[in-house]
């Protein structure tokens, strides 16, 4: 995603509050699907001050004050330098009663990227309500989605990718998922009560390619509250 989103700050989309030449004693920051923690890694070399709060897609019952042993740094990352919270983000927040549940006006930068196979279809509306929630009045959310519409700029048929992205959306609905979601964030932010709402699609391109020849261009999807 760094390579593919790849800007001034190499993926990481900074509000103006947060971006260099802003003075701000402290930064809090919620990424949910943090995975591998790169985004966060990428987000403290450029604010080593801030404090980030990770959620990444705990599919169980438990909350963050169950194993917490085991979540810490299991992968050897050696990324230590932002909270680990365990909780299903397809189960309401409000139903979180441990005692570092996430609290309403507490966050400057929300970040939810890549969750399409991991929020469930009819969660999304509540969900994103829910970021809005827990934003600081004049605060940021940003979201990326994949949505996978296969063409060609030669005007060759890729069918093989096409059948794999039907199998793959099929599988997603039996699951109860939104193949489509990345296309509805912007009405569902709008919906939520976000102002100032930026949505733009990125041309991605599949397979080995010259980064210095790559024929998108992206902006921020960042929407200020």
């Amino acid at each position: 995603m760094q390579k593919l989103l790849g800007d001034g700050f190499e993926g990481v989309v900074l509000p103006p509050p947060l971006q260099e030449g802003h003075r701000l004693d402290e930064a809090d920051v919620l990424d949910c699907g943090y995975g591998k923690a790169a985004w966060v890694d990428k987000l403290l070399g450029y604010r080593p001050d801030a404090v980030v709060v990770g959620i990444d897609l705990f599919t169980g019952q438990g909350n963050s004050d169950e194993d917490e042993d085991e979540e810490d740094d299991e992968d050897g990352d050696g990324i230590e330098s932002f909270i680990r919270k365990r909780w299903n983000l397809n189960i309401p927040l409000r139903q979180d009663t441990s005692s570092d549940r996430l609290r309403p006006e507490t966050f400057d930068l929300i970040n939810s990227r890549m969750l399409i196979d991991g929020i469930n279809a009819n969660r999304w509306e509540t969900y994103v309500r829910e970021l809005y929630a827990l934003l600081k009045p004049n605060g940021w959310l940003q979201m990326v989605e994949f949505h996978a519409i296969f063409q060609s700029d030669s005007g060759r048929d890729a069918p093989f990718l096409s059948r794999w992205w039907d199998w793959y959306s099929q599988k997603l609905l039996q699951m109860g998922k939104n193949p489509r979601i990345a296309s509805q964030l912007k009405p569902l932010m709008v919906n939520a009560g976000f102002t100032d709402v930026h949505y733009h699609v990125s041309r991605l391109p599949v397979g080995n390619w010259d980064p210095g020849s790559s024929p998108f261009c992206w902006k921020p999807r960042t929407m200020q509250r």
